[in-house]
C-alpha cells in the first residue's frame, strides 16, 4: 500500500495490492476510507467484487490496474493479456517445439484467464496438443517445486510458457534440479532476474510506464471532475525474445 500525493496537487491516493489477500484487502480498504483517501487505484483480487462496488456506490474515484472485475462497470488499465500470451505461444511454435505447457494458476481473475485464452488460440493457430498444469495461489514453493518435476516428468514438455513470472522462478528452480536438457521457456512479466540467469530468459513485458501514466491520468481527471465516461484501456505487451527460447541454443 503506497498512499502519496499526486503531483503535488494535493489529492491524496491509495494504490492497493496485497498479492491476492482478500481479507487483507477489504480490511486495509475500509482504513483509507476512513482516514478519506481522495482516489484509490486497486489491483483487485478474488473475493473484493462487493468492496469495490461500495466504492462506485459512494462515487469514489476508482481505476483498477493489472485486472478487472467483468460484472462491474469500472476504470481500469490493463495490457494485452491475450495477444501477450498469444505471441509468446506463437515464437515457441515458430521454434519449431510441438509439445509447449502451460504452467498457470487455479484462478478467475481476468488476466490469468486472458493468458490462458491466447496460449490455447496460439495452440490451435498451429494444431498443437495443449498440456497445461494449473497450481494454487500461495502454494509451498518446496511443494510447488516438487509437483513441477512430477509434471515435467509425466508430460515431457520440449517448451513451457510461464503465466506469471513468479511460476517461471520457481519452474526454473525446479529445472535446475533434473538432468539437461532443459524445455525451452518463455514467461509472462519479464523480472530482473531473467536478464541474468543462463540462458536468459524469453519474457511478454508489460509497458510499466505506459500503464503508470494511464492510471494516474484517469484517476486525476475524475478527482478534478473530468471524468465522467469510463476508461477501459488495455495496452500493447511486448515480446522480449532471449536465449531460453531458441531452438538454436537448445
Amino acid at each position: 500500500f503506497i498512499e502519496s500525493k499526486a503531483y503535488s496537487r494535493g489529492y491524496r491516493i491509495l494504490y492497493c495490492s496485497t498479492d491476492n489477500d482478500t481479507d487483507r484487502t477489504i480490511e486495509l480498504v475500509q482504513l483509507f476510507r476512513d482516514r478519506h483517501v481522495d482516489g484509490y487505484i486497486i489491483t483487485p483480487s478474488e473475493g473484493i467484487a462487493d468492496t469495490i462496488q461500495s466504492l462506485l456506490n459512494s462515487q469514489l474515484p476508482l481505476v483498477l490496474f493489472d485486472r478487472y472485475l467483468p460484472n462491474l462497470q469500472t476504470n481500469y488499465v490493463v495490457s494485452d493479456n491475450v495477444k501477450g500470451a498469444y505471441d509468446a505461444t506463437a515464437h515457441l511454435a515458430q521454434q519449431g517445439f510441438k509439445r509447449i505447457a502451460l504452467v498457470t494458476l487455479y484462478s478467475s481473475q481476468t488476466q490469468m484467464r486472458d493468458r490462458m485464452d491466447g496460449y490455447m488460440r496460439a495452440i490451435d493457430t498451429y494444431k498443437l496438443q495443449p498440456y497445461v498444469k494449473k497450481v494454487n495461489i500461495g502454494q509451498d514453493e518446496q511443494a510447488l517445486i516438487a509437483d513441477f518435476k512430477s509434471f515435467l516428468a509425466e508430460q515431457q514438455p520440449d517448451a513451457i510458457f510461464f503465466a506469471t513470472n513468479y511460476l517461471a522462478i520457481s519452474g526454473l528452480k525446479a529445472m535446475r534440479q533434473l538432468p539437461p536438457p532443459m524445455p525451452a521457456v518463455a514467461s509472462y512479466d519479464d523480472h530482473t532476474l531473467f536478464k541474468l540467469f543462463s540462458p536468459s530468459i524469453t519474457a511478454v513485458s508489460q509497458p510499466i510506464e505506459a500503464i503508470a501514466d494511464e492510471l494516474i491520468r484517469i484517476l486525476l481527471n475524475q478527482l478534478d471532475g473530468k471524468g465522467k465516461e469510463l476508461k477501459q484501456v488495455v495496452l500493447p505487451s511486448e515480446l522480449i525474445v532471449r536465449e531460453s527460447s531458441l531452438k538454436s541454443n537448445k
